[in-house]
Protein backbone atom coordinates (compact mmCIF):
# COMPACT_ATOMS: atom_id res chain seq x y z
CA UNK A 1 0.00 0.00 0.00
CA UNK A 2 1.31 3.54 -0.65
CA UNK A 3 0.60 7.01 0.70
CA UNK A 4 0.33 10.45 -0.81
CA UNK A 5 0.15 13.30 1.42
CA UNK A 6 -1.22 16.74 -0.43
CA UNK A 7 -3.05 19.83 0.09
CA UNK A 8 -6.58 21.16 -1.59
CA UNK A 9 -4.26 23.21 -3.64
CA UNK A 10 -3.86 21.79 -7.44
CA UNK A 11 0.11 22.32 -8.43
CA UNK A 12 0.53 24.87 -11.52
CA UNK A 13 3.39 22.31 -13.12
CA UNK A 14 2.41 18.77 -12.38
CA UNK A 15 -1.40 19.75 -12.53
CA UNK A 16 -2.25 17.41 -9.22
CA UNK A 17 -3.06 18.01 -5.79
CA UNK A 18 -0.15 19.90 -4.42
CA UNK A 19 2.03 18.00 -2.47
CA UNK A 20 3.33 18.49 0.70
CA UNK A 21 6.75 19.12 -0.24
CA UNK A 22 5.80 21.83 -2.95
CA UNK A 23 4.01 23.41 0.04
CA UNK A 24 6.60 23.54 2.16
CA UNK A 25 8.95 25.17 -0.67
CA UNK A 26 6.39 27.30 -1.07
CA UNK A 27 5.96 28.52 2.69
CA UNK A 28 10.06 28.57 3.26
CA UNK A 29 9.99 30.88 0.15
CA UNK A 30 7.07 33.21 1.54
CA UNK A 31 9.32 35.29 4.02
CA UNK A 32 6.70 34.48 6.62
CA UNK A 33 8.51 32.12 9.07
CA UNK A 34 10.66 33.55 11.76
CA UNK A 35 14.76 32.45 11.30
CA UNK A 36 13.73 29.43 13.82
CA UNK A 37 10.76 28.46 12.12
CA UNK A 38 12.54 28.51 8.65
CA UNK A 39 15.65 26.32 10.11
CA UNK A 40 13.28 23.74 11.45
CA UNK A 41 11.15 23.63 8.22
CA UNK A 42 14.50 23.59 5.78
CA UNK A 43 16.05 21.07 8.26
CA UNK A 44 13.18 18.71 7.77
CA UNK A 45 13.67 18.99 4.12
CA UNK A 46 17.27 18.07 4.41
CA UNK A 47 16.54 15.45 6.19
CA UNK A 48 14.17 14.12 3.38
CA UNK A 49 16.56 14.63 1.16
CA UNK A 50 18.99 13.01 3.00
CA UNK A 51 16.74 9.65 3.46
CA UNK A 52 14.33 9.33 0.27
CA UNK A 53 15.79 8.72 -3.42
CA UNK A 54 14.96 11.23 -5.68
CA UNK A 55 14.48 11.65 -9.63
CA UNK A 56 17.62 12.03 -11.89
CA UNK A 57 19.02 15.47 -12.08
CA UNK A 58 17.96 15.50 -15.43
CA UNK A 59 14.19 15.22 -14.47
CA UNK A 60 11.90 17.99 -14.05
CA UNK A 61 11.70 18.11 -10.12
CA UNK A 62 8.54 20.29 -10.52
CA UNK A 63 6.60 17.39 -11.88
CA UNK A 64 7.56 15.19 -9.19
CA UNK A 65 4.99 13.54 -7.38
CA UNK A 66 5.84 10.98 -4.20
CA UNK A 67 4.12 8.30 -2.54
CA UNK A 68 5.07 6.67 0.65
CA UNK A 69 4.98 2.77 1.29
CA UNK A 70 2.86 2.65 4.13
CA UNK A 71 5.54 0.39 5.68
CA UNK A 72 8.24 3.02 5.70
CA UNK A 73 7.64 4.36 9.44
CA UNK A 74 10.18 6.51 9.85
CA UNK A 75 9.29 8.41 6.63
CA UNK A 76 5.35 8.35 7.65
CA UNK A 77 6.17 9.79 11.08
CA UNK A 78 8.48 12.62 9.59
CA UNK A 79 5.76 13.79 6.64
CA UNK A 80 3.45 13.98 9.46
CA UNK A 81 5.38 16.04 11.41
CA UNK A 82 5.70 18.75 8.52
CA UNK A 83 2.32 18.43 8.44
CA UNK A 84 1.85 19.61 11.31
CA UNK A 85 4.16 22.31 10.51
CA UNK A 86 2.59 23.46 7.32
CA UNK A 87 -1.18 23.70 9.06
CA UNK A 88 -0.06 25.68 12.02
CA UNK A 89 1.64 28.20 10.04
CA UNK A 90 -0.79 28.52 7.02
CA UNK A 91 -3.44 29.01 9.99
CA UNK A 92 -1.49 31.59 11.86
CA UNK A 93 -0.70 33.40 8.30
CA UNK A 94 -4.37 33.21 7.07
CA UNK A 95 -6.72 32.21 9.44
CA UNK A 96 -7.44 29.83 7.36
CA UNK A 97 -7.13 26.17 7.95
CA UNK A 98 -4.83 23.76 5.66
CA UNK A 99 -6.72 20.48 4.60
CA UNK A 100 -3.78 17.60 4.10
CA UNK A 101 -5.48 14.81 2.18
CA UNK A 102 -3.90 11.01 2.35
CA UNK A 103 -4.57 9.14 -0.43
CA UNK A 104 -3.99 5.09 -0.24
CA UNK A 105 -3.00 3.15 -3.33
CA UNK A 106 -2.93 -0.49 -3.39
CA UNK A 107 -2.66 -1.06 -6.92
CA UNK A 108 0.69 -2.40 -9.30
CA UNK A 109 3.06 -0.11 -10.91
CA UNK A 110 4.39 -0.21 -14.59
Amino acid sequence: MYLRFVTTRIDKDSHKAQGVFAASYALLDSGHLTRQEWEHLRGMIIWFNANLPTPPKKFDSRRAIFWFKSSAGENIRTVWELVHVLREHVQRLTGRTISIITFIWGGASF
